[in-house]
């Protein structure tokens, strides 16, 4: 079984309005268990306090249970309109990030983005809202907001990706 601390985060809506839609009382900790031929999803109904997670702390999702748990964690294209509750508010997105894993970004109304790493000239990446990146060891990244990260020590892997 894998445990997995959840967070949201809003996403401008299209257009000139100034909104911004935010997924609405979604599980903080999500649980998935895969035994090989089929893949089950809970969610954890309190943080949990220790290495033994108490069954009755786990609310399970079957795939039909009309769960957007369920929904978003198997991918479910239908999920995000028919299930899920989302809010919706006047709001500007202000440049941040957040670090998911060592060497993973999810970076949000950033612009100008340079990847930099040891053993060449700085890189830019396509401006985007929100996106992934995906650093190599020795890289770092820098935007019009300043530096984002110094450079990656943990968790590395290939070559810096976006998406």
């Amino acid at each position: 079984m894998n445990i997995s601390r959840t967070t949201t985060f809003p996403l401008p809506v299209p257009g000139r309005q100034g909104l911004v839609t935010e997924l609405k009382g979604f599980s903080k900790y999500i649980i998935t268990d895969d035994d090989g031929s089929l893949m089950t999803i809970g969610e954890l109904l309190q943080a949990p306090r220790g290495d033994v997670i108490d069954p009755s702390d786990i609310l399970w999702h079957k795939a039909n249970s009309r769960s957007c748990v369920f929904d978003l964690m198997s991918d479910t294209l239908n999920a995000t309109t028919d299930v899920c509750q989302f809010s919706v508010r006047k709001e500007t997105i202000k440049p941040h990030y957040m670090q998911l894993i060592p060497g993973m970004y999810l970076l949000f109304n950033v612009s100008n983005i340079w990847i930099t790493c040891r053993e060449g000239q700085p890189t830019k990446h396509p401006d985007c809202n929100p996106c992934k990146i995906l650093l190599d060891c020795g890289c770092s990244l820098r935007a019009t907001e300043g530096q984002l990260t110094s450079e990656t020590t943990q968790g590395c892997n290939g070559s810096y990706q976006a998406d």
